[in-house]
């Protein structure tokens, strides 16, 4: 078996694949790290070699810069990477607030979402058209965004499987933890069902495994009994659209019009500045030489955890995942077939199963039904450089209000960030 991390450089991602890789599976067969800066790949193999050794496994870790000549004989692409990230925020957010529509720095929805899409999208192509030729039976895991519009123009536009991953509907990176605290119960008697879309999902149902109580009702007084900022904006839409939104809802807010409660980036919404990166290099540069314990000194933190996903599958196990980015195909049975949607899966002896009946609540259903069919006119335009269906999207996507000025701005876009978008030069 072989694993191929693109997006090395990612101390918050990267470090938790060698942990989940290593210590969780105590994998040994091929890794491969792979990152446009090789010292950081480079730097991130090392911690990978001292993790591994310390382990007393004899795993096959690797670095390099050379995409093309990490992919062959692969059977998992990682990807975790922005392209220029934090450069493109700021060259949008610029453009955007010299037309007045600051708001619009999104990184997921809206026209900051667009053009982070745009970028991503390019890139994500690139690396499935190379798996196309270089493993073309090697499935893509994402937990790049905008997620949703990688996952579906990969599905759609190329022979590559890819799947998606981001737990941010937990709200911890430990399971349902806020219906657990909001219910008063403890954690691992807790069952939650939530489903929509990345970034967009909502509560299907909750219960408690000890006794069978439906905890739905009391969640859902305990949001109305709330005075604070983040209930406020939870009543409305609980009130408007008959859902209890999982996940952070400034979030959420980027799919939806602009409103006064909802805190938008005004700083690019990527982890750590620079101080920060440093700061983690350091702890990773000695943990590569072995003068920080990285069990005890260095957390390795994240919610996702593609990893789990591909050993199931890789193995033929049994495992469930409450969180998966995948195209619907009976998912959600009140929803199209095709769309990527957010829902939990059972994996069968390593194949991908659907969960019980999943049914959206109120109406969530049209509302992500909107979302979903502007995520397909971006993937579809990025994908294959067609100009107005990215103008489509601008003219359905309900964030906008002012249609005339959005499309100019996508012009702008377009024109600051040719060099990396050779399919509309």
């Amino acid at each position: 078996m072989k694993v191929v991390l693109i997006g090395a450089g990612s101390y918050v991602f990267a470090t938790t694949v060698l942990r989940d890789t290593l210590e969780k599976h105590r994998y040994e067969d091929e890794l491969v790290l792979v990152d446009i800066n090789k010292d950081v790949a480079d730097l991130m193999a090392a911690v990978g070699r001292k993790m591994a050794g310390d382990l007393g496994l004899k795993t096959k870790i690797t670095s390099s810069n050379d995409r093309t000549a990490s992919l062959p004989g692969a059977d998992f692409v990682l990807l975790s990477a922005s392209p220029d990230g934090q450069k493109r925020w700021r060259m949008d957010f610029e453009i955007l607030a010299r037309y007045n529509m600051a708001n619009q720095a999104r990184e997921c929805g809206g026209l900051g979402g667009l053009s982070n899409a745009l970028r991503g999208i390019n890139m994500a192509m690139n690396i499935a058209r190379d798996m196309e030729k270089l493993c073309p039976n090697a499935i893509l895991l994402d937990v790049s965004n905008p997620m949703p519009r990688l996952v579906t123009a990969v599905n759609q536009y190329s022979s590559i499987k890819c799947y998606g991953f981001c737990n941010i509907a937990w709200r911890s990176g430990y399971g349902y933890l806020w219906v657990a605290e909001t219910t008063d119960r403890e954690l691992k008697n807790i069952h939650a069902v939530s489903a929509g879309l990345n970034h967009f999902a909502w509560l299907v149902s909750a219960s408690d495994f000890t006794n069978g109580d439906n905890l739905y009702p009391i969640i859902k007084n305990t949001i109305k009994r709330r005075r604070d900022r983040e209930a406020a904006v939870m009543q409305g839409w609980l009130r408007e659209y008959g859902g209890i939104v999982m996940g952070a809802i400034d979030h959420h807010a980027e799919y939806l019009p602009f409103q006064p409660e909802i805190k938008y980036n005004t700083t690019p919404p990527f982890h750590g500045d620079a101080i920060e990166r440093e700061r983690q290099w350091d702890l990773l540069r000695g943990i590569a030489v072995d003068a920080v314990d990285w069990k005890t000194q260095y957390p390795m933190e994240s919610w996702e955890h593609p990893i789990d996903f591909a050993m199931a599958i890789a193995n033929k196990k049994n495992a469930s995942f409450d969180i998966v980015n995948l195209p619907n195909d009976g998912h959600i049975i009140n929803y199209p077939n095709g769309p990527v949607v957010e829902v939990p899966v059972k994996i069968i002896n390593g194949k991908v199963e659907k969960y019980p009946e999943i049914k959206l609540p109120g109406k969530t259903t049209d509302l992500c039904i909107k979302v979903s069919a502007v995520h397909d006119l971006v993937a579809k335009g990025a994908a294959t450089g067609d100009l107005a269906s990215l103008r489509e999207a601008i003219d359905i996507d309900i964030t906008i209000d002012n249609k005339e000025v959005a499309q100019d701005v996508l012009d702008k876009f377009l024109l600051a960030h040719e060099d990396l978008l050779p399919k509309f030069n």
